[in-house]
């Protein structure tokens, strides 16, 4: 692949258009992720430039996660299982306190 330094560009009016293109392009992700994270009450920490095209930092309840954490097939995984973790826990908890507070159907009633 070709690098443009020292290199010239034949068609200088097809570089600069794709150029404005793809800029446009990121300035609508940008948007997009923001409404994204705004839909989710996730917060963008910063926009960090590890090159050149800036890239979100996303704080969901008080972890910092980039984009590439995200993406990966491996944290996804995990956020999945500790997710039907939480679940669980969620319905054994609501479970126990039902048969603590209420003592079972009828429990309770008199005269009847």
């Amino acid at each position: 692949m070709a690098r443009t330094r020292g290199k010239g560009v034949e068609d200088w009016e097809k570089t600069r258009d794709f150029r404005e293109g793809l800029i446009q392009l990121y300035k609508r992700f940008k948007a997009d992720v923001e409404a994204l994270c705004e839909k989710h009450n996730v917060e963008i920490n910063f926009w960090y430039r590890p090159s050149n095209i800036p890239q979100p930092k996303f704080i969901i309840d008080g972890i910092g996660f980039d984009a590439d954490e995200l993406y990966d097939e491996k944290i996804s995984e995990t956020l999945a299982n500790q997710a039907k973790e939480a679940v669980k826990r969620t319905k054994n908890q609501h479970s126990l306190r039902d048969r603590s507070v209420g003592g079972g159907k009828g429990a309770g009633v008199k005269g009847r």
